[in-house]
């Protein structure tokens, strides 16, 4: 065969490939070895392909004339020719799926090209057999131009049967252990820990660690060790692991039927939990551990098993931690589901307390994302205020005084004040009583009530309990236990005084007690009160002060700050637009005084920051503005004022003279009267 190869080479250039090597018999061993060794000269490219996983299969050739197997054909071929080995497993395999995409005509973008990558992780078969799939089921095809688009949501989890058929190859090939093991470690996911499958099996860690890094990776190569972490407490060892594939772990985790899956998940669940137990137990007092970063993970294995208690508790968890970073959406997700797993629990103590937890922590990020007039904002509202009106004998008088608190705060400034002063009654008979009785506890009721009279409009006793809320707040105690409305009693109170004080008739005061409120939000580490405490300043320097300029640097800060959610973003917008305008005032005229009432021409700019405004006012609306509507009304009409459009303003204000009548939200109606007159 060698001879008839070379004679054919003479005449004209040969490519000998060979597919699939790993099966070849003896003969075609045979022809390896010999032309290795004699193609030097001659005009023949060989190249072969072979999944490597598959040599450690075969046994010897015996009939060889000098017996060798694949293995040693390979390494002569390697002697003989140097490097000619191309890994396969080491190409850029997100290159190969763009190249692969844009070897036709599409309009396919980043989004699906990820979602390909990250399920197929570049492998030619599974990549090609998965577009191949979609273009039948229809979910690729191709527009009038005869490019390739997305038709319809391609079915990420269901396989092409020749991907199926693969991956059940592999599987099979597997050993009872190692087929197990896979199993296991397909419920944690893609990613996944050797200790966590060895306590769910009741293996020896060093077992799960032989199989995974040895048979599952070098000969089947079907995971592929990451790190070796320890958690830093207890020295826990975290063998980290991952499937070569997404489509390997889906294949694995599908084959389980729901019995076995639902078991594997709690399972998984409680390994989780004991490992991370022990380093709770070893760490020092007030230590970070990575329980809020695991309950996530927590939450989707008992939601998946079945057990909604402890994903309803581990969801709270993850919300909890969500809210302190101030990702709202997160933990919007995770307290929604949180409240959806409770209405699984059967009427207990412990569901009681877990509603509290749950409508304590979903109000505020419900209400920045979403809104005061969102329905889970409203239904988490009412719920807490029916869970207070009936305190069992077992509720714990610090989370009553929490919710309490939450409440008070929210429905002021949700417009509601009558109803948050008698909130906020209660919540100092609680403290007056003796059953919460502690210094906080004193602080966030003389807070809250603070707070309700305020919006009232009742400035002298507003002024009253926030002095002494402030007289009882300790700085150097940290943190109030559990305000998970994400507010700093301490701050808050400091900059609502700040407003009181120059509404009272002294803005010198208010200067100073809003600066030191703005000075003390960067030692809180708190960013809702950040966020508030700038908009409190920017809205009392432009509303009250008239100050444009200092309005605006306050604006600046609060566009920053993405902690406070779009009311944060719309008010800065606000603020923004009115400097704007005060700054073209000032260009035309060369000193503080009003655009002429009709001007001798459009103005484009003029116009534009006009539209920001109401825009930003309307997105305001949207969201229900509570407490802050008139405010809002108030800076619009200041800029109306501005501009020449006095009618306009007019119109605002009867707005607010309305809303105010309407809401009983009258610490703004003596600024809506003057600014009406100034009209």
């Amino acid at each position: 065969m060698t001879e008839v190869l070379h004679t054919v080479a003479v005449e004209r250039p040969l490519l000998l490939a060979i597919d699939d090597l790993q099966w070849a018999d003896s003969g075609t061993a045979a022809l390896l070895f010999h032309l290795g060794r004699r193609l030097a000269g001659s005009r023949i490219l060989l190249t072969c392909a072979y999944r490597p996983e598959g040599l450690h299969q075969r046994p010897d050739l015996r009939d060889l004339e000098d017996p060798r197997d694949l293995r040693s054909v390979l390494q002569e071929l390697r002697r003989e020719w140097g490097d000619v080995l191309v890994d396969l497993d080491q190409v850029d395999g997100r290159a190969f799926v763009e190249a692969y995409v844009d070897s036709e005509p599409n309009r396919l973008g980043t989004s699906f090209r990820q979602a390909l990558y990250d399920h197929t992780g570049g492998n030619p078969l599974f990549t090609v057999e998965l577009l191949r799939g979609f273009e039948r089921e229809g979910a690729l095809a191709q527009d009038q131009a005869g490019r390739w688009v997305e038709a319809a949501a391609p079915d990420w989890a269901r396989l092409p049967p020749q991907v199926e058929a693969v991956i059940a190859g592999h599987m099979a090939g597997l050993s009872e252990q190692d087929r197990l093991l896979l199993e296991v470690a397909s419920v944690e996911g893609e990613r996944f820990t050797a200790e966590v499958a060895a306590r769910v099996l009741d293996w020896d860690e060093e077992t799960a660690v032989r199989h995974l890094s040895g048979p599952l990776s070098t000969r089947h190569r079907l995971v592929e060790g990451l790190s070796l972490d320890r958690l830093p407490f207890s020295g826990q060892r975290l063998s980290r692991y991952r499937f070569r594939h997404a489509l390997v772990q889906g294949s694995a985790y599908r084959g389980l039927d729901p019995v076995l899956r639902a078991r594997l998940h709690e399972a998984t669940g409680r390994a989780l939990t004991a490992i991370y137990a022990g380093e709770e137990e070893r760490s020092p007092a007030g230590a970070s551990v990575q329980g809020p970063a695991l309950a996530p993970e927590l939450a989707r294995h008992f939601e998946a098993a079945g057990m909604p208690f402890e994903a309803a508790r581990h969801h709270l968890e993850a919300g909890r931690w969500a809210v302190r970073l101030a990702a709202h959406d997160e933990a919007l997700a995770h307290l929604q589901r949180g409240l959806a797993a409770r209405a699984g629990v059967s009427a207990s103590e412990k569901r009681r307390q877990l509603e509290w937890g749950l409508c304590l922590t979903i109000i505020n990020p419900a209400m920045l994302q979403q809104g005061w007039q969102a329905p889970v904002y409203r239904q988490a509202m009412a719920r807490l205020a029916d869970l207070t009106r009936h305190p069992h004998p077992q509720d714990d008088p610090q989370r009553v005084a929490t919710a309490l608190t939450v409440l008070t705060r929210l429905t002021s400034w949700s417009a509601d004040p009558e109803q948050g002063r008698r909130v906020g009654e209660q919540l100092l008979k609680l403290v007056q009583d003796g059953r919460q009785g502690d210094r906080e506890a004193r602080t966030v009721a003389h807070w809250a009530l603070g707070d309700s009279h305020w919006a009232l409009g009742e400035l002298v006793s507003a002024r009253e309990h926030l002095e002494q809320a402030l007289a009882l707040h300790d700085p150097g105690a940290g943190r109030p236990r559990d305000i998970p409305s994400g507010f700093t009693p301490g701050v808050m109170a400091r900059a609502v005084l700040g407003y009181t004080q120059w509404l009272l008739g002294y803005p010198d005061q208010a200067r100073d007690t809003l600066g030191e409120a703005l000075a003390s939000v960067g030692e809180v580490e708190q960013p809702l009160s950040t966020a508030f405490t700038y908009l409190v300043a920017g809205v009392v320097f432009s509303m009250l002060g008239r100050d444009v300029s200092a309005a605006l640097r306050h604006a600046v800060v609060l566009r920053s700050l993405s902690e406070g959610g779009p009311p944060c973003s719309a008010w800065a917008e606000l603020l923004e637009a009115q400097a704007f305008t005060e700054a073209m005032g000032n260009a035309a005229d060369g000193e503080f005084q009003e655009l002429p009432t009709a001007p001798a021409g459009p103005n484009p700019e003029l116009e534009q920051a006009l539209t920001r405004a109401r825009e930003a006012g309307l997105a305001l609306q949207a969201m229900g503005s509570g407490m802050g509507q008139s405010c809002q009304l108030l800076v619009q009409a200041q800029i109306l004022q501005r501009a020449g459009r006095p009618q306009l303003g007019l119109e605002v204000m009867d707005q607010a003279v309305a809303w105010i009548e309407r809401t009983g939200v009258r610490v703004t109606e003596a600024e809506v009267w003057r600014m009406r007159g100034e009209l």
